[in-house]
């Protein structure tokens, strides 16, 4: 018995351990920063790919940051000229798709940026409790006579 208490204490701590230790996209799109970002009449697609590299190069654990970038690509992609220095890569990102007139969203595990605007990111789906007698009371509202009651006091 003391052996599975110790056990199981041990597999709890460690879970709670690495879910502390482990940063958020978001976090880890703000506090990392670039020393410089310089790029001369380069496309959009190209710079995303090198603030990835970038980021992972900067990363203590290796990981950096999953940009996906969604929009036409090579010689049709968005071209930008833009030299920064000493810059988060929250604020690069901002800036880049500003001047390129492109959107972003940080989710949960990347950076999305696309050439068009997001939809929301959730739609939420509610359920609401009602009495049985719910749907006789909208019959009845149909004929024009008063509800007996109020469906949704008993």
């Amino acid at each position: 018995m003391y052996r599975v208490a110790i056990i199981t204490l041990a597999l709890m701590l460690s879970g709670s351990w690495t879910a502390a230790t482990e940063r958020s996209v978001r976090e880890q799109v703000r506090e990392t920063v670039v020393p410089r970002v310089e790029y001369r009449d380069e496309g959009v697609d190209r710079a995303f790919e090198h603030l990835s590299n970038r980021s992972r190069e900067l990363d203590p654990e290796g990981r950096g940051i999953n940009i996906i970038y969604r929009g036409p690509d090579g010689d049709a992609a968005p071209r930008i000229t833009l030299s920064l220095r000493r810059i988060s890569l929250y604020e690069a990102i901002r800036y880049i798709t500003q001047v390129a007139g492109l959107h972003y969203r940080i989710d949960d595990n990347a950076v999305f940026i696309s050439d068009e605007p997001f939809r929301p990111d959730r739609i939420i789906t509610r359920f609401y409790p009602v009495q049985p007698i719910f749907m006789d009371i909208i019959r009845s509202d149909q004929k024009e006579e008063p509800p007996r009651r109020d469906p949704f006091f008993p």
